[in-house]
């Protein structure tokens, strides 16, 4: 199929959806699976004891048969791993009619549903995030979590290889 635009025209029609994107994108937080790594905490003698801290002589001060309470024993600690990214949110509904999402916007959980466009580049990070927290208009306050519904597509017609559109549903 012959291209319809130039290539002037397709460099300035992408100029225009990356000032879109710039103008309407929001900051939105992936969260990953949490990573295990060695409890800095954790310093047990053979006595089994848990180190509590440091004493007044700048010893350690030992509680006899405690675990301790950051990883409870195991000796590995879970750290969050989060990313910041740049995405353009709708919540709009119609958009659910369209794409044929059955999920119905509730009183209980009004927008259940998001949909979002970001850049090719960060579509791997999509995929890996176990789920996005991101500010609803109604609660500028507390963020709400969307756990990934769809797997994110690049379905755009003119600008191809450049933006991905992922499904979400809310999970509280």
């Amino acid at each position: 199929m012959p291209n319809l635009f130039s290539d002037q025209q397709l460099d300035a029609i992408s100029d225009l959806y990356d000032d879109m994107f710039d103008t309407f994108s929001k900051e939105c937080l992936l969260v990953y699976e949490p990573k295990k790594v060695a409890c800095s905490d954790c310093v047990t003698p053979a006595n089994g004891s848990f180190h509590a801290g440091t004493g007044r002589d700048g010893g350690p001060i030992f509680i006899p048969n405690f675990a301790c309470p950051e990883c409870g024993g195991t000796k590995i600690k879970k750290v969050d791993q989060t990313e910041t990214i740049r995405l353009e949110c709708d919540w709009e509904p119609y958009l659910n009619k369209k794409l044929g999402l059955t999920a119905a916007v509730t009183t209980e959980m009004p927008y259940g549903i998001l949909i979002t466009k970001g850049y090719l580049v960060n579509a791997v990070k999509v995929k890996r995030a176990v789920s996005l927290k991101v500010q609803i208009p109604d609660s500028p306050f507390v963020p709400a979590e969307y756990k990934l519904s769809a797997v994110p597509v690049d379905q755009f017609k003119i600008v191809q290889s450049k933006f991905f559109l992922a499904v979400w549903e809310r999970i509280n």
